[in-house]
């Protein structure tokens, strides 16, 4: 019998582990920088990146702008397919975040990718060769607080989960609130969470199946900055 994943064990399994991430530990525990650095171009579709550092956007102007894009950028690569490589997605989080947040959000990241292993088996079916689909589509933003030293930015965020034969795509609606901190001439991620919507209507859909759609085979993913 196939496998399926409904669409409340889904939300469980992604809000549970958002939602403890919010508030910072009075005493964390800082952890060293990865020790290999590579420097590249950003490719197009990292708004106000002027690097990529082990494949992560960085480089971002000391402004409210360069604030705002560094923590779209964020939340864009901390919810997407990313999850399914655990050691890649570790070393993305390491290299995002402030030094003195590094382990307390790893080990964060840690228990995202737990919980999208225990609850839906998304990781190993991706490392079976089953097409899992992991994507967060920024909408809004407020920029809530900003100094020169830190700014916190609220993200209403669309967030896609599918497994092929077995979660039809699904949408999960998520405000993500990402604390920044201006660390080493760049703005590096000191805390994140979030809160469930607000979720928009339903429409009329087509009748749906667990196969996923060409839409999410064999169209290319947009790489935007919102307006």
């Amino acid at each position: 019998m196939a496998r399926r994943v409904s669409t409340a064990v889904l939300v469980a399994a992604v809000l549970a582990v958002g939602g403890a991430a919010i508030g910072r530990f009075t005493a964390p525990r800082p952890a060293p920088p990865p020790a290999v650095v590579a420097v590249t171009a950003p490719r197009p579709g990292w708004p106000g990146a002027t690097r990529l550092v082990n494949g992560v956007p960085a480089g971002y102007p000391h402004t409210r702008a360069g604030a705002v894009a560094a923590a779209t950028n964020f939340v864009v690569l901390g919810a997407s397919d990313l999850i399914l490589d655990p050691a890649r997605y570790r070393a993305a989080i390491a290299e995002m975040a402030a030094p003195e947040d590094r382990q307390r959000l790893v080990t964060l990241a840690e228990e995202n990718v737990d919980a999208f292993q225990n609850q839906l088996q998304m990781v190993s079916d991706a490392a079976h060769g089953i097409a899992v689909v992991i994507r967060a589509v920024p909408l809004t933003y407020q920029l809530q607080a900003y100094t020169p030293q830190s700014a916190t930015v609220d993200i209403w965020t669309l967030q896609l989960r599918a497994v092929d034969g077995v979660l039809a795509p699904t949408d999960l609606w998520v405000t993500e609130t990402i604390v920044l901190e201006w660390v080493g001439g760049d703005w590096k991620m000191a805390d994140v969470g979030d809160q469930p919507g607000p979720t928009t209507l339903p429409s009329m859909a087509a009748p749906q199946t667990l196969a996923l759609p060409a839409q999410l085979r064999t169209y290319q993913e947009y790489r935007y900055a919102a307006g």
